[in-house]
């Protein structure tokens, strides 16, 4: 991966991880005992792997290493609405239900 072959999805998939892994922190520091922080820290570092994957993605040269980049955003990918679910049911603070 060269920097001279960034396209400009790339690029952009580049500074939304940046972003993500930076308000992410930001997050998670300011009360790391607040499971809302928590969670939004874990939401922005999955958020963060797809975006850094996917960049990486795009500028693959091989077969081998396209499917392992495809493989790590798909990994990132499938904590990213799990998470938010998880996120969005402790702040609204919804009761749990016990199933048994």
């Amino acid at each position: 991966m060269f920097w001279n072959d960034l396209n400009f999805f790339a690029f952009i998939h580049f500074v939304i991880g940046v972003i993500s892994i930076v308000l992410g922190i930001a997050v998670f520091f300011k009360s790391t005992k607040n499971d809302v922080n928590r969670i939004f820290g874990l939401f922005s570092l999955g958020v963060a792997v797809w975006s850094f994957s996917y960049a990486i993605w795009l500028l693959s040269k091989s077969h081998d290493a396209a499917l392992f980049w495809s493989r790590t955003l798909n990994l990132g990918a499938t904590f990213i609405p799990v998470l938010y679910f998880h996120w969005v049911i402790t702040v609204i603070k919804k009761d749990k239900k016990k199933l048994l």
